[in-house]
């Protein structure tokens, strides 16, 4: 007999004919690598529900034989996934399997491990999950159409993706590294940036300074060439009193602190001898001063 739709019907009594009831509109859910338990009390809780607990107690219990998985790039992962789907054909759904939920079960699983093993670990735990998720629904539609299943699937969401507990301490230290690379690298770049700001402050101030000697060494240059040629056309104006001068000026500082004799004569005139060191006069001729 051939499913009918809503209105009223009439069949022959059992054990002639039988009548079976299906909800085809009915959302239905197939949970991978863990079980919900409704009937879980308060008090059987744990206090998170972490990626690196057992969760052997409380409303979802974990499946590990359905979980574990083998990335492309051998890395042991542990998969929770859910599968949403709905009937589409209820002849095909009740007559060509004998365990629907089973089948689809089966079935996701082996399209989440085919798709894995070809992927590795970044993508499916970060990067490519909703990739993954619409290539998921897509080949496990097509298998269960070669099944004839009479199922649509509406949705396949992964929900939780972790590394395998057993290697949840070397995961941790791989990330401890990570962090100590970008911290290392972090204050690298920052006493370079540190070292190239001094640097440019140090090769200012040093073409500064050079500046700067630069301009007193060309002011004091030319004050000394104006004061030269201001000497050149004062003596150029009165060169013999300007000789005098600069002869009595240059005896005032050469003379003092020097032995001299000063011959003195009454209608001559008089005789400076300058005597160099260790040389003694006369007794007759006095003392030199």
């Amino acid at each position: 007999m051939p499913y009918g739709g809503p209105g009223l019907h009439y069949k022959t009594p059992w054990p002639v004919d039988h009548l079976t009831r299906l909800q085809s509109k009915r959302l239905r859910t197939i949970e991978i690598g863990f079980r919900s338990n409704p009937k879980s009390s308060a008090s059987s809780e744990p206090s998170a529900y972490e990626w690196n607990e057992q969760h052997r107690t409380g409303r979802y219990t974990s499946v590990p034989e359905e979980a574990s998985m083998l990335t492309g790039d051998q890395n042991m992962i542990e998969l929770t996934a859910t599968v949403l789907y709905r009937v589409d054909r209820p002849d095909s759904y009740l007559f060509r399997q004998l365990d629907p939920d089973a089948t689809v079960r089966s079935a996701s699983e082996s399209v989440l491990e085919n798709i894995v093993t070809a992927i590795s670990l970044d993508e499916v735990v970060t990067l490519n999950r909703r990739a993954i998720e619409a290539r998921a629904k897509v080949e496990l539609q097509t298998r269960l159409d070669r099944y004839d299943s009479g199922i649509r699937v509406l949705a396949v969401r992964l929900e939780d993706v972790h590394p395998s507990r057993e290697v949840v301490d070397a995961f941790r230290q791989v990330s401890d590294a990570f962090e100590e690379k970008s911290r290392l690298i972090n204050e690298a770049e920052g006493y370079r940036n540190e070292q190239i700001a001094v640097s440019r402050g140090n090769a200012k101030a040093l073409l500064e300074s050079a500046e700067a000697f630069r301009i007193g060494r060309q002011t004091r240059a030319e004050g000394d060439a104006s004061r030269f040629q201001l000497a050149e056309a004062a003596f150029d104006s009165a060169p013999a009193a300007t000789a005098n001068r600069l002869y009595l000026e240059t005896l005032e500082e050469v003379l003092p602190g020097k032995r001299k004799l000063i011959l003195d004569k009454s209608r001559g005139k008089r005789h400076l001898l300058l005597l160099e060191d260790g040389v003694e006069l006369p007794p007759n001729l006095g003392s030199a001063q």
